[in-house]
């Protein structure tokens, strides 16, 4: 059977470092998710900005229902509102998350020792590489539900435009209202997200053929552990778009 591939050797034919192979795969995949996610993303801050405890009370309903008006009211376009901060967002976050993460990872290994549980490992590293990228890009967060939220008429054109708004109206704060449950939030988000990832991976080797993954292994296990832990940290995120939310006062709220 062939030898499987070396990562090694094929960062060393690039002349690349771990490091700088964790943030171009980070950059290149949170950038294209965001491109291609955007229209549901947007559907999602939509319902969670609706305060009206009633149903008919509510503009947006089902997911179908929410495309239809925005498309409608807004045009096609409408439908990747405030994509352009979501996706440097995205890129900047994929940037700082997976090269923290690649050496957070390496240092509780050289600190825990041989013995150090693999699950408490990618746990902690996970937590704390969101919660740095949390921090680093929180500004392109606000602008995105900002954008996202907005619908017509818009109260704000640009990204340049919000944030001299902001600075001007309420100083270097208002570009991190609703960073602390946004904090909170990623530790459970994304320590999970990454024990549960790196858990599932195993697995599928021990029971593969040779330990070779089977192809699309890791994106199952990604979809999987993603929607696990967006799952359970749900409430915090619709905490954190609302803190976001209480001084912009978006017209789609």
């Amino acid at each position: 059977a062939p030898a499987p591939p070396d990562p090694a050797r094929r960062r060393r034919r690039w002349g690349l470092s771990r490091s700088a192979v964790d943030m171009i795969s980070g950059a290149v995949a949170g950038g294209t998710a965001r491109v291609l996610t955007s229209p549901l993303d947007l559907i999602k801050i939509r319902h969670q900005l609706q305060f009206s405890p009633t149903r008919d009370g509510r503009k947006y309903h089902g997911i179908l229902s929410t495309i239809s008006t925005v498309y409608r009211e807004e045009g096609l376009l409408g439908l990747w509102g405030g994509n352009l901060a979501a996706t440097w967002l995205w890129i900047t976050y994929g940037v700082v998350q997976f090269s923290a993460y690649g050496w957070l990872e390496r240092a509780v290994e050289r600190h825990g020792g041989p013995n150090v549980n693999k699950v408490s490992k990618y746990f902690i590293a996970g937590a704390l590489a969101g919660m740095c990228a949390t921090c680093a890009t929180y500004p392109l967060d606000l602008m995105r539900t900002q954008f996202a939220a907005q619908g017509v008429p818009r109260a704000h054109d640009t990204m340049a435009a919000f944030v001299r708004h902001t600075l001007a109206t309420q100083g270097i704060p208002g570009l991190f209202q609703g960073v602390q449950p946004a904090l909170v939030q990623i530790v459970p988000y994304m320590g999970v997200n990454f024990a549960l990832y790196e858990t599932l991976r195993a697995a599928v080797k021990r029971s593969s053929e040779g330990g070779n993954e089977p192809l699309g292994a890791p994106a199952a296990c990604g979809a999987v552990s993603g929607g696990v832990s967006k799952f359970l940290a749900y409430p915090l995120d619709t905490c954190k778009k609302r803190l976001q939310m209480q001084r912009l006062k978006p017209r789609a709220a």
